[in-house]
């Protein structure tokens, strides 16, 4: 994607491109994620952060246990042991 030159206006908004917001699927509306990382804003959606964080468990569930489940187990035990 091609960089893209805005500016802030008096009430702290910035203009994402049409075209950035095609590529990512935004709406107007939508709630949005901000990061300051290293000296630069970050935005991303909430549906974009799942998919980061479930891509994540992913990599340390090879079984693809459905951990919920396994919490709950986990926490009936915890309650009979009582």
């Amino acid at each position: 994607m091609h960089e893209f030159h805005t500016a802030i206006d008096k009430a702290g908004r910035v203009l994402i491109p049409m075209s950035y917001r095609k590529a990512l699927s935004l709406h107007p509306g939508e709630e949005l994620i901000m990061q300051l990382h290293e000296g630069e804003i970050r935005l991303f959606s909430i549906d974009h952060a799942i998919a980061r964080a479930q891509k994540i468990v992913k990599k340390y569930n090879k079984d693809n246990l459905v951990l919920s489940e396994e919490l709950i187990q986990l926490r009936k035990q915890e309650a009979n042991d009582e």
